[in-house]
């Protein structure tokens, strides 16, 4: 009898869970258009930050214990969810003939696979906690996976910042010029704040960001930039009279 009880009460817990998830939206694919890319990467920041915020919130800092096994369960799957829409909203991209466009969503798709990787071993091993498996041993399992998992999200901005360099053309003179149109990086840096908030055009405000917002923040600096990468001229000496 205690033990439906148990069951019944995990049960009610679960199903009264809500959570506020992004819609997963597919844009129209490019495969050879950097700034479709950059689209659809920005596109999946949302349902990235959603995820992370599901995980954040609800999930870290919660005790292995068989009472909330069952509504940890769910809502990690549903923050899987959200990884899941973020990885595939660029994945076409993967298989785009324009190089620059290939190489620099491979890195960003590599994460988001690791991190729902990560996601699926926590649903896993709450699975072990409902089945009566040694908790002790799980809990471990459990911690290791979720210090793999803050691993990815931090490194997340270093991965799209590296990525941001597949945006330039070395041009003849070994010079680094955009790949995409001022007008688009424009539209781009209107995206990230519709996105992620107007905390990315914010400089100084990483210390409040999440690892996805500091990722947009970093997009969105380099976005400003008119000339990329680029040391300054040194000026022409004047001849002396």
């Amino acid at each position: 009898m205690r033990k439906l009880c148990i069951i019944l009460a995990i049960l009610f817990v679960s199903m009264s869970t809500t959570v506020d998830a992004a819609v997963c939206i597919k844009p129209l694919v490019e495969a050879e258009s950097g700034y479709a890319f950059w689209l659809a990467l920005i596109g999946g920041f949302r349902n990235a930050q959603s995820g992370f915020i599901q995980f954040s919130r609800k999930v870290l800092n919660r005790n292995a214990d068989l009472a909330l096994a069952s509504q940890l369960m769910s809502e990690v799957k549903l923050a899987v969810q959200e990884y899941k829409c973020a990885a595939t909203l660029i994945e076409p991209y993967t298989l785009s003939q324009n190089e620059a466009v290939q190489e620099g969503v491979k890195a960003v798709h590599d994460v988001y696979i690791q991190i729902i990787n990560s996601g699926q071993k926590l649903v896993n091993e709450h699975k072990n906690i409902l089945d009566g498996k040694d908790k002790g041993e799980v809990a471990d399992r459990i911690a290791d996976s979720l210090a793999s998992m803050n691993a990815m999200w931090e490194g997340l901005p270093f991965v799209v910042g590296t990525t941001a360099l597949y945006a330039l053309r070395k041009t003849e003179g070994g010079k680094s010029e955009w790949n995409i149109t001022a007008s688009q990086r424009n539209e781009l840096k209107t995206k990230l704040k519709e996105t992620l908030g107007k905390n990315v055009a914010t400089p100084g405000a990483e210390g409040i960001l999440s690892p996805v917002e500091i990722t947009g923040a970093i997009l969105y600096s380099t976005f400003s930039n008119k000339n990329p990468f680029q040391p300054k001229e040194p000026k022409p000496k004047t001849k002396s009279k």
